[in-house]
């Protein structure tokens, strides 16, 4: 069957109540305008991507999500952009940002947003033990808005400035 369809990766079919899904999406169609007509379809595209995937390892419901999360997580670790944007990386995937944000978390207890931005600030600790570029360059280079913004992250996230831990590097050698 999957010949058929041209899928890539396997996919299991498991007994669930398809019909329920198909009345939500009724629904939707119903309360739709043109006013909302865009967010109805990426909620349709949820609905249905609930459906499609309801399955784990052994063909229970509810694993579906895990293994959006899974791929989320490798879209954003293999990026090379220097800003990620959580509605670019629904739309990416065709989902909501707040479905987006709800099943990375599940899966990660800990938002998007958050990984992301850890991700950043242990590319700036690597950037600072390794080289002496400047704040202000590590922190565009990163994708942060400013200096000041990098900073107050930077501080957030290891407990002391950029600066501060620039300083430490030459005690930690």
């Amino acid at each position: 069957m999957t010949d058929i369809l041209g899928l890539q990766e396997k996919f299991y079919a498991v007994p669930c109540d398809g019909l329920s899904y198909f009345r939500r999406i009724i629904e939707r169609v119903r309360g739709m305008n043109d006013a909302n007509r865009l967010s109805v379809h990426r909620e349709i595209a949820e609905i249905l991507l609930h459906l499609f995937y309801l399955i784990d390892g052994e063909g229970a419901a509810g694993a579906a999500p895990l293994i959006l999360a899974e791929r989320i997580k490798q879209y954003i670790d293999n990026s090379e952009a220097p800003e990620l944007y959580l509605g670019e990386i629904a739309e990416r995937f065709q989902i909501t940002k707040t479905y987006l944000i709800r099943v990375f978390h599940a899966r990660y207890g800990i938002t998007p947003h958050r990984y992301i931005t850890e991700r950043k600030i242990e590319s700036a600790r690597a950037f600072f033990d390794r080289t002496d570029a400047r704040i202000a360059e590590v922190a565009q280079m990163l994708g942060f808005g400013s200096p000041q913004y990098f900073s107050r992250v930077f501080r957030e996230c290891v407990g002391v400035t950029p600066g501060e831990y620039r300083k430490m590097r030459f005690f930690r050698t």
